[in-house]
């Protein structure tokens, strides 16, 4: 039942606290419920006399207490508490200004208390802004094939470190680059005017030869999307080596998906749910789930979100709830180790699967753990099986 405390400074004997039931009728029709359901204060001119307040008069003799206050404080709108004062002096609170400071105290607390609780939903924002940037930017970065962001001018915004790779040039260089100046000949055309279809019409892409600061011309399948940053069109794309054809088609519309459903889901849950629907739907896996470090990191835990698209997985799903996987135990745990992923073809008894028996039962033969990296460190695994 709720309830509050009424702590009594500078009686005769230590300071007490008693507990008063705010669901008890003589509560309720009392000098607090008076206070609750007007919203302003509400004063006694004799505790010890006033017909209302009986279940307080033991109390108030015990103390030589004789005119009481009560008056509401708020948090968001909502009242938060009482501040619950008492004299030795009968008609006490009668007066007007004392009156006006009780109320003004209260107004200073609820005022205090909303301060606190912006700053609370403010700190969690920006955590979970903080949280959503990170796993967006690991994600991007743990990636296969390039990722750009581009103004409507050609210029890079941001960049993978596939980016690099791929290219040969520095950040610093990329930073210094067009985004023509990776293509030749007619390519270069066919690329500018690709690049006017995505911010005229939304979206576009194109096959061409990506060339390397050596020279090296790789066949390559770029995407590019239209999209809102700061209020001025960006170009959000990725690409691709289109050396084996039927792969990289596969690839590049699941990088594609990703690169943009992870830059708009506002948080990690809708990210990571994401990422795991796509994967299992473009490449075949039955189920997905993803492994966060704990704070320490020292052991791997099953976050909430996960996949699955067969019956029979609840077992599985139940399971792995309930583990907790140590620098290489387990499949999450070794692509933890070692940073780099597992694949286990056959989920037999040879394959130091810790959940092998509730895996058959739920018909999975094989899996795949990928570790998701931010400036070096594995920040979660996604496995798949």
């Amino acid at each position: 039942a709720p309830v509050a405390l009424l702590t009594l400074i500078g009686a005769a004997e230590p300071a007490a606290a008693v507990r008063i039931d705010l669901n008890d009728p003589p509560v309720q029709n009392g000098l607090v419920g008076r206070a609750l359901r007007s919203g302003r204060l509400a004063s006694s001119r004799d505790i010890q006399t006033d017909p209302t307040l009986g279940h307080m008069q033991a109390l108030a003799e015990a103390h030589d207490l004789r005119a009481a206050a009560a008056v509401p404080f708020q948090c968001d709108g909502e009242v938060a508490g009482l501040v619950v004062l008492a004299s030795a002096e009968a008609d006490f609170f009668a007066d007007a200004d004392l009156q006006s400071l009780v109320t003004e105290m209260a107004t200073d607390i609820s005022f205090a208390l909303d301060a606190m609780a912006a700053d609370e939903r403010r700190r969690r924002s920006e955590l979970a802004e903080t949280q959503a940037r990170a796993f967006a930017e690991a994600t991007i970065q743990s990636l296969p094939g390039i990722f750009y962001l581009l103004t409507a001018q050609g210029r890079f915004v941001r960049w993978n470190a596939g980016f690099e790779a791929t290219s040969g040039y520095t950040g610093e260089e990329i930073a210094g680059l067009h985004a023509l100046d990776f293509f030749t000949g007619e390519e270069k055309e066919l690329l500018r005017q690709r690049i006017a279809v995505v911010f005229t019409e939304g979206a576009s892409d194109v096959e061409a030869h990506f060339t390397a600061k050596d020279g090296t011309r790789t066949p390559y399948y770029f995407t590019g999307r239209r999209v809102m940053l700061d209020g001025q069109p960006h170009l959000v794309g990725m690409g691709v080596d289109i050396g084996a054809r039927k792969r990289a088609e596969a690839e590049a519309g699941l990088l594609r998906t990703i690169a943009l459903g992870v830059g708009e889901a506002e948080d990690l849950d809708e990210a990571l749910r994401f990422v795991l629907r796509q994967v299992c739907e473009t490449t075949g896996w039955t189920m997905g789930e993803a492994w966060l470090p704990n704070a320490d990191r020292s052991r791997l835990k099953c976050h909430p979100v996960w996949h699955g698209v067969a019956p029979g997985l609840a077992e599985f799903r139940q399971i792995s709830r309930q583990l907790s996987f140590a620098p290489g135990e387990g499949l999450p745990g070794r692509v933890w180790q070692t940073k780099q992923p597992e694949w286990i073809a056959d989920l037999g008894p040879q394959s130091r699967f810790p959940r092998l028996e509730v895996a058959r039962r739920a018909g999975l033969a094989a899996g795949l753990g990928v570790p998701v990296l931010a400036h070096g460190e594995v920040v979660l695994v996604l496995d798949f099986f």
